[in-house]
């Protein structure tokens, strides 16, 4: 679909239901007032040219991105991607960019026991902290997009935040569990559609977080090509959205 709702669509029967079940039981929300309209870059997994490009692109205008890094992932070779390397996160760190959990071994919710997460998450929180050296809460994406209702307590115990598989623009009262999002790249909407919604998002400011995986000129169908990566970046920019990590924007909102 070129407004790219299909996010929310994918996966299995039981995953659709336990994400509508997340949509409307999400956990706190709270309503936020917006003076300015605020967007996030978001990369999953995380492949390494998304440091060497997206991270890049990013700080050319002066912004940061939102990394979620699966420690299980880091430093393998996949038939259509290279994931980042120890020596690479520690390198976004360093740049000023945020490390954000994406579960260590990046399997979907649903197979975890409660014990199993736990271990899962603490594991990925002692690599993260390897890293960057923060032990405070960060904030975390799910795996897949794909929500699981028994897990949320859990999310909301460790985590400042949650990015789910929701589409859309976060305004008025925002679920901080449930954080809505846009998918960039196959199945993602086009760049004239995400322009609607920047302009939509300037008259009636809230907070637009986009999500992809690779940024290359001939990316995965999980990731985005590095052209269009450049063009919304200046689009973005044009309209004077303030860029923030995950973590600036939730400071900022008061969240």
């Amino acid at each position: 679909m070129s407004d790219g709702r299909a996010q929310v669509k994918t996966g299995t029967l039981v995953d659709r239901i336990a994400n509508r079940i997340v949509r409307y039981f999400p956990g706190p929300r709270r309503k936020v007032a917006f003076s300015r309209p605020i967007v996030s870059f978001t990369f999953d997994d995380v492949p390494e040219n998304a440091r060497t490009h997206g991270a890049t692109m990013l700080e050319a205008i002066g912004a940061r991105g939102t990394f979620y890094i699966a420690g299980g992932l880091v430093g393998t070779v996949e038939r259509d991607r290279k994931l980042i390397s120890l020596d690479g996160c520690m390198d976004l760190a360093r740049r000023g960019h945020e490390l954000g959990c994406h579960t260590y071994s990046h399997n979907k919710l649903s197979r975890y026991t409660t014990a199993g997460l736990q271990m899962d998450l603490e594991r990925n929180a002692a690599f993260l902290a390897e890293c960057d050296g923060k032990t405070g809460r960060r904030n975390f994406a799910v795996p897949y997009t794909m929500s699981w209702p028994p897990t949320q307590a859990e999310f909301q115990r460790r985590f400042r935040s949650c990015r789910s598989g929701l589409y859309g623009i976060n305004r008025g009262t925002i679920a901080l569990y449930n954080l809505a999002s846009v998918a960039l790249g196959s199945g993602g909407p086009s760049l004239e559609a995400i322009e609607i919604l920047l302009d939509e998002l300037v008259e009636e400011p809230g907070w637009l977080i986009f999500y992809t995986h690779d940024v290359s000129a001939n990316p995965t169908r999980f990731g985005y090509r590095y052209d269009e990566f450049s063009r919304l970046i200046e689009m973005v920019a044009a309209r004077d959205c303030a860029i923030s990590t995950v973590d600036e924007a939730i400071t900022a909102l008061g969240l």
